[in-house]
């Protein structure tokens, strides 16, 4: 598949729609050597720019918010080994220190300022694009024909890059016919095993979102006599340290915890490298098992999250979660080491994407919302503590156990943010028939 020239024109409903494929790639000995190559001549090409501003408006806080466009060409005379490598490589090197200036400029708070990228620990990777054009070839008959292709085309298991010729890979799934490619990232992990990430073009009807669904079936609603309109598939996930999650109706996820499964495993591997020479042969080969361990491990725990994250999607329409600082979480001696097996932040970004693509919605409440203490009889109780699991209420008596009736609350309060969402948008009038359940449906009608 070399991706035929679109035509610039998109049809009304129609949008063009980017998604990347990534897949393990099998490189040459001469392959993998021209990665290298790229590799470092891309991190040289990013640090000859930032070196070049710097020098010149400054750095840190005494940085004069300017910045100067450099292009790989003005580098090529003073290191002639940068012509080996892949000019796309060099490009989309140049474009990343430029956005990093941009992005510091726009949110210093967030974006600091661009640092120099290392040879030892800044991520081996470059990206080339795509180029089509028209070549002369020779029919059976001898006579001249021009024959359009690409630089980076996809035939079978095989990827041809630029001036790396054919590169096999290990299709574990297919590219659909119809998907133009536009670039392609080659990234080695610490591990040595060297990915690319195929990165496509489609063009798909426009899906409407969901609150323009709602809004538009509100409003046909209206005309009708007062009845329910929509049934939404809703549910509430409260954040559990040893269950992953706990759903509002009663679902535990229970993870499992694979660094801990690990762990013992890992901790020997560890120690074997602490015994040997510092950089030597054998040290190297070391790191690289420990590498594939960490990389086995972070694979265990995406693959169960993208397939529990599926199977939520398809379950529900909307599910509601808190707006917890994981990060902060992952900091503290009780709960750190469990708080980054688990991942949770990760797996609430795969939620939303798989959500989005079922026309569904992830709603994010503040973490200020008492939903630990507060009882389904509404009573906040001050006296709930981290360890307490049991809860008995002493306004109402009622015992309930702390996780699900937080996932509950979480839900009470995700379905209030979803009707503020769609008055917002302007459909009025929208609200629930009756209370909200303990199940996992509810239904809107039109006041």
């Amino acid at each position: 598949m070399s991706g035929r020239r679109r035509k610039k024109a998109i049809p009304d409903g129609y949008t063009a729609a980017c998604k990347a494929y990534r897949f393990r790639a099998y490189p040459a000995l001469p392959q993998l050597i021209f990665f290298h190559r790229n590799f470092g001549c891309a991190r040289k090409v990013y640090n000859l720019i930032l070196a070049d501003n710097t020098e010149k408006h400054g750095k840190d806080e005494d940085w004069d918010g300017e910045y100067d466009q450099h292009t790989p060409a003005e580098y090529k005379g003073r290191f002639p080994y940068l012509k080996e490598a892949d000019s796309f490589a060099l490009l989309n090197a140049q474009l990343d220190a430029e956005n990093a200036f941009v992005n510091h400029r726009k949110n210093p708070g967030h974006f600091g300022f661009p640092n120099f990228r290392a040879k030892h620990f800044s991520r081996k990777s470059y990206t080339t694009n795509i180029v089509r054009y028209k070549r002369k070839e020779k029919d059976t008959e001898g006579n001249e024909v021009l024959i359009e292709t690409a630089n980076i085309e996809l035939s079978g298991n095989y990827l041809k890059l630029p001036k790396a010729g054919w590169l096999k890979l290990r299709m574990h799934r297919q590219i659909p016919a119809d998907a133009a490619i536009k670039s392609v990232t080659v990234t080695e992990e610490p591990s040595g095993a060297v990915y690319v990430s195929i990165l496509t073009e489609r063009i798909e009807r426009i899906r409407k979102g969901f609150y323009e669904e709602i809004s538009e079936e509100a409003e046909a609603a209206k005309a009708k006599p007062p009845k329910p309109f929509r049934m939404l598939r809703v549910a509430g996930l409260d954040y559990s340290s040893p269950h992953f999650f706990v759903s509002s109706d009663g679902y535990a996820a229970d993870m499992p915890h694979w660094f801990r499964l690990s762990e013992e495993k890992l901790a020997i591997e560890q120690q074997k490298l602490s015994r040997k020479v510092p950089y030597s042969s054998n040290y190297l080969k070391q790191k690289k098992r420990i590498a594939r361990l960490h990389e086995h491990i972070a694979a265990q725990r995406r693959d169960w999250q993208e397939k529990e994250a599926l199977k939520l999607a398809e379950r529900y329409d909307v599910i509601s979660v808190e707006d917890i600082d994981y990060k902060g979480m992952a900091g503290s001696l009780k709960l750190g080491k469990s708080t980054n097996d688990n991942g949770f932040g990760q797996f609430l970004s795969i939620l939303d994407r798989k959500l989005k693509a079922k026309g569904g919605v992830l709603i994010r409440i503040s973490r200020w919302e008492p939903t630990t203490k507060t009882c389904q009889c509404g009573y906040v109780n001050p006296d709930v503590k981290l360890g307490m699991q049991t809860i008995t209420c002493p306004a109402c008596g009622r015992t309930y156990d702390r996780d699900r009736n937080a996932a509950m609350n979480i839900l009470k309060a995700g379905v209030k943010i979803l009707l503020e969402e769609i008055e917002n948008r302007g459909t009025h009038g929208v609200r629930l028939t009756g209370e909200i359940p303990a199940g996992s449906s509810i239904f809107l009608c039109v006041a």
